[in-house]
């Protein structure tokens, strides 16, 4: 299905807090029946190790770039009328949110599709490097912990 021509978008490199509660309400519309969202917390363990913070850095001009084709994909895949991308950089300690999607259209199946696809992409492509700290040291990940990068382009062709 053709995406939506009108999307509006809201598409961030945050250094301090997302407000997941505010920005679903800004995501609210009276022709909308759908709203999706993806949260990204940091966990207290991963692997065993208890983690005591995580380290965001950003090339935030290309960063910024990278949302806005992602968006414009999705939008042009997906029937939505608004989507959200937001990103942390900087320390975010656990319970903490460091990423956040939100997607809304007229009906479920295209919000919860495109919400899908962004965070793969988002994953795959945003130019964002994390540091790990943990209690017995840190490392540096790379987005596509997974090797995600070509199955969420792959969906997006």
């Amino acid at each position: 299905m053709a995406g939506h021509r009108s999307c509006e978008f809201d598409l961030r490199i945050v250094p301090d807090h997302i407000d997941e509660h505010a920005l679903t309400l800004k995501a609210r519309n009276g022709e909308y029946g759908a709203i999706s969202t993806f949260v990204g917390i940091t966990k207290e363990y991963f692997h065993g190790k208890k983690v005591v913070k995580l380290e965001y850095e950003a090339y935030e001009s290309m960063a910024k770039k990278q949302l806005l084709s992602i968006a414009e994909r999705m939008a042009e895949k997906y029937d939505i009328g608004y989507l959200c991308l937001h990103h942390r950089v900087g320390v975010v300690p656990p319970g903490h949110t460091s990423v956040y999607i939100a997607a809304a259209a007229v009906s479920r199946r295209p919000s919860l599709d495109a919400v899908a696809d962004a965070i793969e992409l988002v994953k795959a492509e945003l130019t964002v490097w994390k540091k790990e700290v943990y209690e017995d040291g840190s490392v540096w990940k790379a987005n596509d912990e997974q090797g995600l990068c070509k199955c969420a382009r792959e969906r997006v062709k």
